[in-house]
């Protein structure tokens, strides 16, 4: 069933602002009539639950789950650092379809800072020359 939720943000995602309300609009009174728990089958973060508990844009939620997944992946000990331009080009290969806009990055950062994650996002100054990044730590 968690994944008709999710599958349904994706499709609200990809429609215009007239439909996604109405498929987000389904899916809010689906997640009412199911009564469906806290998913706790991904110990680091459950963006599903973020939907539920906050008015999140689809594509936030998305990016959310992309860089959570990205995070199980790549976590070892208690931080990890993943550069922005790696986030971008794993969306674009994931929602080739559907736009990043740097808000939704913003909103991602809290999203995961709201989960209990100490988030840091460093980029270069004016002399400086390096790729921006997120560092992910467990408080």
């Amino acid at each position: 069933m968690v994944d008709i939720i999710e599958e349904l943000v994706t499709l609200a995602s990809q429609k215009d602002n007239d439909s996604k309300a109405k498929i987000l609009l389904m899916k809010d009174q689906l997640v009412q009539i199911l009564k469906l728990p806290p998913d706790s089958s991904n110990p680091a973060l459950s963006p599903r639950q973020f939907l539920l508990d906050q008015k999140l844009l689809p594509e936030v939620v998305l990016l959310t789950k992309l860089v959570n997944n990205m995070l199980l992946e790549k976590l070892q000990g208690r931080s990890c650092s993943l550069k922005q331009e790696s986030i971008c080009a794993q969306w674009r290969a994931t929602y080739p379809n559907i736009e990043l806009k740097y808000a939704y990055l913003d909103a991602m950062e809290r999203c995961f800072q709201d989960a209990g994650w100490k988030v840091v996002y460093d980029k270069p100054g004016y002399s400086e020359s390096y790729d921006a990044y997120f560092t992910f730590s467990i408080k």
